[in-house]
């Protein structure tokens, strides 16, 4: 059953990514970010300086896709299951795709990380709590 919940979400994030979305404005949104990411710290197990950041998964799966956004178009290549706070190494804005929406958010800046299958690639922010559309984590580093 968790396979084909999880079938159904790639085929939707698929889909938002495909360019099934329709153009929205990229005027700076003016929500403030209630729920940043944590402060730096040093991860052993991936040798590098990661942040935990609040989020939330998809409706049914509590997933959040991970994309290689260098594929033409972006392919999931994992998934973070998001039943608590996930860690993540930076962000930054990706502008040469629609932005990407889900649940009635859109946003064009992506968090790189680890997928729970061990492939690196970018989940898209509409997962992370706090702040508004268009806008990145206040505190999460820059890539």
């Amino acid at each position: 059953m968790n396979h084909l919940r999880r079938a159904l979400a790639a085929l939707g994030a698929a889909a938002a990514l495909g360019g099934g979305l329709v153009a929205l404005s990229s005027s700076p949104a003016s929500a403030y970010d209630d729920a940043p990411c944590q402060a730096r710290y040093w991860h052993d197990g991936v040798d590098r300086y990661v942040q935990t950041c609040p989020d939330w998964g998809m409706s049914g799966t509590n997933d959040i896709p991970v994309y290689d956004i260098d594929a033409s178009p972006p392919a999931i290549i994992g998934w973070i299951e998001a039943s608590g706070n996930d860690w993540y190494v930076c962000q930054k804005r990706v502008t040469k795709y629609d932005p990407y929406a889900y649940g009635g958010y859109h946003n064009d800046w992506f968090a790189y990380t680890m997928a729970d299958n061990g492939k690196w690639g970018w989940a898209p922010e509409v997962f992370f709590k706090g702040g508004g559309n268009m806008e990145a984590d206040r505190k999460l580093a820059l890539c």
